[in-house]
């Protein structure tokens, strides 16, 4: 079995091959689209088969940027992990060589895209209206079907309860489109109506870890089964897929132990197919419906070129003079072809699309087969947009290619280079960042500085009370707060000559890579009821960005080392252990006894969510039995206004030093929680209980206990992310568990 590094140092090795992908782009003049919801929704190994063995051309879709999922490898969140994924996808698309399109246009729109990714949902339908309405999304993809003209569409799950009510959605949405798009009385853009030739869903389960299909799929109509490995490194499909999943790693993806090529098995909608997901479709250029004669000879060199070895070290194969001439060759014909009417009957403007793809990836060929074509070109510094409406394998993707013209025999031919990833060199400045601010009511009036450059000014929104307008003077304006306010969140825009002030920030991939999001400068105040935590409080970050709310709320938290010894322990009587941490910081996991035995002498222990695959034991940590619910759909609230019910309400946690009360479960962002408790051993106490829309109540959201003399509360609710969004009462409960008495029986 490969690790890690095996599948990392194949897909590198296989993105060297540029070559031989050129060539294999020249085989088949049909096309395949598989569908998602979000970057790494797609099947990777069978597209990979798809692509390199059966020579189709390949796209996937995302309708979102995934800005509302996880980050394993970093604190981005937001827009800002939406860049990030969407680079992650692009580099996944590439390793397949297949396109990539988006439904999610990006932040810059405006107004503000509505087909985002909000987070978790349970429900199809909901997902359809909170993404602008069902017949807007099915349009959507209608313009998608119309624009690539795939022969053959393949959405990645099916649309039953117990999946993610994203995929669900899009499901439904790819299903509704595909009469629409060959609908001329559907008008979408002025794009010419597409007939879809073939429609498979899934037939195997989409359930798991994550989600827990609650139907069986549909009965296997045709199975795809791949005859040995891939030809040019000796791995398997699945390897392949894997190598490609790898550049997923903000979503942990890249499974080593999923490398065993076993088929697919497919529904195919209506029938048809046989025992070949192509039978029936014309597989050469030479078998398109009044193809002429020229295109059966182009498709015999084609045919040849996939019987020599590129590689051969002599340069007698297809590196040697045989190959510009044989790609010149086809070119004559290719043009000859086209000048001739192209295909006769009604499918001349379809078959002309295709050859036009193909003049594209015959021109990307013979350059590089004339090594014209660098791997890439430097960059100065000029960040390229991360939110490119179609990620083109060939045809450039604005400023992240450079279009390069030779001419060969005097022929010209055209392609695209990229330029290398900004790897965080010479960036140029970030924008201004104005943190948000937090008045603790009760300490008298605050005062806090707004340091703005010349010509710049707040807009002040209209609801802001008269004890928060700034004083005489712009410049270095002072807020002040003169008498207890009922709490509020209020934000003030930045204004330089009566545009919005933009700020520019940037996040990593796990390669280093850098992207940028731009946004409007704004700054948050929210006034509140608050008494901070007291006490030495260490915090190890998971996926998730406090530090700025922590200090905000008057806590200046220790980082403890990396790796963490026992003895930092003992410096702190509060440890804060961020989303996720366990699987990021396995240095925690390590001394994990040791950390029980801080918690029983005294220490303070807080963990938000965790997760089962990725570290936490399900057993617990070495204190009591603490396993978390899997399949994780069923362990999570969606609805962020859920009703809670209080279980404990007199427990010191809830008690003080700030009471928490009905209205501190108000105003909730995007969810209640996730990754809940399934069952626990009797040191355990439960505190709350909640549930979405008919279900049942779900009891392990926040437990807490006492061993010893210490105290460990597990938090499966999205404390930091509520904290982000400046919800009052995830900062009164966090306040409270970082200061949680140890004493307390």
């Amino acid at each position: 079995m490969r690790d890690r590094a095996e599948l990392a140092e194949l897909r590198d090795r296989f993105l060297s091959f540029r070559l031989e992908r050129a060539l294999t782009r020249l085989r088949s003049p049909l096309g395949f689209l598989n569908s998602g919801a979000h970057p790494d929704d797609e099947h990777s190994a069978l597209l990979a088969w798809l692509r390199f063995d059966r020579g189709l051309w390949t796209a996937t879709l995302s309708a979102t940027r995934g800005q509302g999922g996880q980050n394993r490898i970093g604190p981005e969140r937001g827009d800002l992990l939406g860049a990030i994924r969407s680079r992650e996808m692009e580099h996944a698309a590439t390793v397949l060589d297949a396109d990539h399109y988006w439904l999610d246009e990006g932040p810059a729109k405006e107004p503000r895209e509505p087909l985002t990714d909000f987070g978790f949902s349970k429900s199809g339908r909901d997902t359809l209206h909170r993404w602008g309405g069902r017949a807007a999304v099915v349009a959507r993809m209608v313009r998608i079907y119309r624009l690539h003209r795939p022969d053959i569409v393949l959405p990645t799950f099916l649309d039953v309860p117990g999946q993610h009510g994203h995929h669900r959605a899009m499901t439904e949405a790819a299903l509704a489109a595909l009469p629409l798009a060959a609908d001329p009385a559907f008008a979408c853009d002025g794009l010419p109506v597409w007939q879809v030739a073939r429609a498979c869903l899934p037939a195997w389960s989409g359930g798991g870890a994550t989600y827990d299909d609650e139907v069986p799929p549909p009965p296997a109509t045709l199975i795809l089964r791949p005859q040995g490995p891939e030809p040019w490194t000796g791995a398997s499909w699945a390897e392949i897929g894997e190598a490609s999943r790898l550049c997923h790693a903000s979503q942990d993806m890249g499974d080593p132990t999923r490398c065993q090529d076993e088929g697919w098995p497919l529904h195919l909608i209506g029938g048809g197919a046989g025992d070949d997901l192509l039978q029936g479709l014309p597989q050469t250029y030479g078998a398109l419906e009044g193809a002429p004669p020229q295109l059966a000879e182009m498709d015999a060199i084609f045919a040849e070129l996939s019987g020599r070895n590129s590689h051969d070290p002599d340069g007698q194969g297809l590196r040697g003079q045989w190959l510009p001439q044989a790609l010149r060759a086809a070119d004559i014909l290719l043009a000859e072809a086209r000048s001739s009417g192209c295909c006769s009957g009604g499918n001349s403007g379809v078959h002309e699309f295709r050859l036009a793809r193909l003049k594209r990836g015959l021109d990307q060929a013979m350059l590089l087969a004339a090594d014209l074509l660098p791997v890439s070109l430097p960059r100065a510094f000029s960040p390229a947009p991360p939110f490119h409406p179609l990620w083109d394998r060939i045809s450039g993707n604005g400023s992240s290619h450079r279009l390069i013209c030779h001419e060969i025999d005097d022929r010209p031919y055209q392609g695209f280079v990229p330029f290398a990833p900004d790897m965080g060199g010479d960036r140029g400045p970030e924008g201004p960042d104005l943190l948000d601010l937090i008045h603790r009511r009760g300490e008298g009036p605050g005062r806090w500085s707004l340091p703005l450059p010349h010509g710049w000014v707040p807009k002040l929104p209209s609801e802001l009370p008269a004890e928060l307008l700034p004083g005489p003077g712009l410049n270095g304006a002072v807020l002040q707060v003169d008498k207890d306010l009922a709490a509020g969140l209020y934000q003030l825009a930045i204004l330089d000559q009566g545009r919005p002030v933009l700020r520019q920030r940037s996040g990593r991939l796990a390669s280093g890579e850098v992207v940028f999001v731009q946004e409007p400068l704004t700054l948050r105040l929210l006034s509140l009821q608050l008494t901070p935590p007291e006490g030495r409080i260490g915090y190890i970050a998971g996926s998730e960005e406090m530090t700025a709310a922590l200090q905000a709320m008057g806590i200046a938290p220790l980082f403890l080392p990396n790796p963490i010894t026992p003895e930092a322990l003992e410096g702190i009587d509060t440890l804060l252990l961020g989303v996720v941490a366990l699987g990021m910081r396995p240095d925690v996991l390590a001394i994990l006894p040791h950390l029980a035995d801080w918690v029983r002498r005294g220490g303070n222990l807080v963990t938000f969510y965790q997760r089962p695959d990725q570290g936490w034991p399900q057993e617990g940590i070495g204190l009591d039995l603490l396993r978390i619910g899997q399949p994780s759909l069923r362990w999570r609230v969606t609805d962020p206004e859920a009703v809670v019910r209080v279980l404990a309400p007199a427990h010191p946690l809830l008690m003080g030093p700030n009471l928490i009360g009905e209205g501190d479960w108000r105003g909730w962002n995007k969810e209640r929680g996730l990754y809940f408790a399934a069952s626990w051993g009797a040191g355990y106490q439960p505190l709350l209980a909640m549930s979405d829309p008919d279900e049942q109540p779900l009891h392990g959201a926040l437990l807490s206990g006492l061993f010893g003399a210490g105290r460990h509360s597990h938090v499966s609710l999205t404390l930091h992310h509520q904290i982000a969004h400046m919800v009052p009462g995830a900062i009164r409960l966090l306040a409270n568990l970082l200061h949680a008495p140890r004493t307390v029986p």
